[in-house]
């Protein structure tokens, strides 16, 4: 059989080909609709555009033609062209591979049917669906939970989170009004036992532990005290995983952890290491700028994640995906880093209560001349509306000094909670608990939503390989 098209009318045809809304497409969702599964949608902008997903329960489906991804029940060669069918097939392959390898990167579970299995097995694909969309999400602890903002990227990310834990009463208020699904518990961790809390997780698996202990005895920010007792509540975390044994914990912290050392000038970080791996996990250490990962802040973290020594597959902390120049280490292309721009309120719109006295002006300056002499910082940092933020303490609620926004040397103010809790990345609609102190407090602790998300779609697709 001879092809009598030229290649601009092959190209036209072969671009009518529906790409949505096939017939085994309208046939598949016509039998889940009749057998009452609920919930899916459909040509949702994700990677590789699956003909139907879950998106609760991270479930991506695809119906494959049975020519155009080469079937070994179905495909014949044609009789024409073969050079350009194999290379355009083998193409579609490929792709298919690497949709998949992204896809289950992200934490998504990936079916794959062929159109002569929609056509001729109906009701056992639309059962593999239900199986694979009923099955269990990973369950998730957060120990030091404070307003919740790890749990939250988490639950994005597909988690459920069983229980959240802090001292903080306003923290847990916060955390309880954020995670309907959730128990968040006002408890000194110190006082609470490995059994109590499988007793409020009602014996449930517990796939990963997250959480980051108090650091301001770590911190650069303060004096650091070898002796602080917050420092020794990585122990209290430590006791619990090892109770627990969950695959994986996430333990986050600052940066000042590197270089800290205790009495007997033993590095902080090293005993901490030496610690988990007595207990029965590799633990990796993973120094982040949030501002990498879309986050617009400039917020210098490191992540310990621990996995346990009988699994045999590594974890790979998720590559970066923004960069200052929009360009990795390597030359690739990535994303600019996002800015403040959207999120600061317009100065006849901000709060009068945020202003600058001009005494507190006058103070800072004076501040200002002097630490410079004596080589020691500014004392205060002025945003740039087209960078990322600088990082948001939990002192913030005093002066705000670490970021600020200068309309003028006379017109200076600090950010509103709400400025501070969307440069964190919480959604607007998150609902903080307590009084001015408490709500900075609890933005400037706790661990960027968006952060925690970036983290928790690369362990999702680790737990599925760790099966």
């Amino acid at each position: 059989m001879v092809d009598v098209h030229t290649k601009k009318q092959r190209s036209y045809n072969m671009s009518q080909i529906k790409a949505k809304d096939t017939k085994p497409e309208i046939k598949l969702r016509k039998e889940l609709f009749s057998s009452g599964v609920k919930g899916y949608r459909i040509h949702a902008k994700i990677i590789g555009k699956p003909d139907i997903i879950f998106s609760k329960q991270k479930v991506a489906v695809f119906i494959d033609g049975c020519f155009w991804h080469k079937c070994p029940r179905c495909y014949k060669e044609p009789q024409a062209h073969n050079k350009f069918w194999s290379e355009k097939i083998k193409t579609n392959k490929i792709r298919d591979r690497k949709i998949n390898s992204q896809l289950k990167k992200e934490g998504w579970r990936v079916l794959r049917f062929w159109e002569h299995e929609i056509k001729n097995n109906l009701s056992s694909c639309v059962n593999k669906i239900k199986n694979t969309v009923a099955q269990n999400k990973p369950n998730i602890i957060d120990l030091f939970c404070g307003a919740g903002g790890m749990s939250y990227g988490f639950e994005k990310a597909g988690f459920d989170v069983l229980l959240g834990i802090d001292s903080d009463k306003n923290a847990i208020e916060t955390f309880n009004s954020n995670h309907k699904n959730s128990k968040g518990l006002c408890r000194d961790i110190q006082s609470l036992s490995v059994s109590e809390i499988k007793k409020l997780t009602k014996n449930q698996k517990i796939d990963v532990i997250v959480g980051g202990p108090p650091c301001q005895g770590f911190s650069m920010a303060g004096k650091r005290r070898p002796n602080d007792p917050r420092n020794s509540l990585f122990r209290e975390y430590l006791r619990i995983v090892k109770g627990l044994k969950p695959k994986m914990f996430i333990m986050e912290n600052v940066r000042g952890l590197l270089s800290m050392k205790n009495e007997r000038n033993e590095k902080v970080i090293e005993i901490i290491l030496k610690e988990f791996y007595k207990i029965g996990y590799n633990a990796k250490v993973h120094k982040v700028n949030t501002a990498d990962y879309g986050v617009p802040q400039k917020r210098y973290r490191i992540f310990i994640i621990g996995t346990k020594k009988n699994l045999q597959l590594d974890f790979s902390f998720p590559d970066k995906t923004h960069s200052k120049d929009g360009l990795s280490k390597e030359g690739e292309k990535l994303r600019l880093w996002n800015n403040v721009k959207k999120i600061l309120t317009d100065k006849t719109n901000a709060d009068e209560k945020l202003f600058y006295s001009a005494k507190l002006i006058e103070g800072f300056k004076k501040r200002e001349r002097n630490n410079k002499k004596r080589n020691i910082g500014f004392g205060w940092s002025f945003l740039n509306p087209e960078e990322p933020s600088y990082t948001i303490s939990a002192r913030y609620w005093k002066d705000g000094a670490e970021a600020l926004v200068k309309y003028d040397d006379k017109t200076i103010r600090m950010l509103s909670a709400e400025e501070c809790a969307l440069i964190q990345s919480f959604p607007k609609n998150y609902k903080f608990k307590g009084n001015k102190k408490d709500i900075y407090t609890q933005i400037g602790n706790a661990v960027p939503p968006l952060m925690a998300e970036r983290i928790a779609k690369s362990v999702y697709g680790w737990l599925n390989k760790n099966d």
